[in-house]
């Protein structure tokens, strides 16, 4: 399933205290490929320290592949928890000779999440959906409110993942279905643990 990957995109390393997003056998896996770690600019230093030599994407943009990657900052919480979960950022990809794609990142529905949609129209959005909140505080990831505002932003098709995932995520598979509307259950992808979607025009 991993052949052919030539790009990986990490959004975040909570102030590299607990990267969640990157475990011991994602960064021997990147070093025996040689896959291109893409990062948020400011974590290159710490991912440095685990062997990896990543590439900072600059807050402009850079080219990737047929096209260009922006990044765009995430808010992993609101107050104080999304002050301690660390800055983090999500990836707008506009490719030449494919369809536009907006990987969220671990974050709440904010103005600039809003942004992004309304000003780039991404023809695909990927979006963690479960829902995660810690044993304080509010939800560090969109609740269900916010996932129904972001499907009616989004243009296009979205790929909700991280649904019911580990005991933190209350939000399930149905909650989410019983507040899709028949247009958006056409262009909403529910994505469970192992399973992939292929996109055809």
């Amino acid at each position: 399933m991993l052949e052919g990957v030539e790009v990986c995109l990490l959004s975040h390393i909570h102030f590299g205290t607990n990267c969640d997003h990157l475990d011991a056998a994602g960064v021997r896996w990147l070093k025996e490929h040689g896959v291109r770690l893409m990062c948020r600019s400011g974590d290159e230093k710490r991912l440095r320290k685990k062997g990896l030599a990543p590439d900072p994407i600059s807050v402009s943009g850079m080219p990737l592949l047929s096209g260009t990657i922006t990044p765009y900052p995430t808010s992993h919480g609101r107050g104080i928890v999304g002050k301690l979960m660390g800055p983090g950022a999500g990836y707008f990809l506009a490719l030449e000779n494919g369809p536009s794609v907006y990987l969220t990142g671990d974050t709440v529905l904010t103005d600039t999440v809003r942004d992004v949609l309304t000003k780039h129209q991404p023809d695909v959005c990927i979006v963690p959906g479960g829902g995660a909140r810690l044993d304080l505080g509010g939800p560090v990831l969109m609740d269900l409110d916010e996932l129904v505002e972001f499907i009616e932003l989004a243009p296009g098709r979205v790929i909700i993942n991280h649904i019911g995932a580990l005991n933190h995520c209350p939000i399930q598979f149905d909650d989410i279905r019983q507040r899709l509307t028949e247009d958006q259950q056409e262009r909403v992808y529910l994505v469970a643990d192992g399973e992939s979607v292929e996109l055809r025009d």
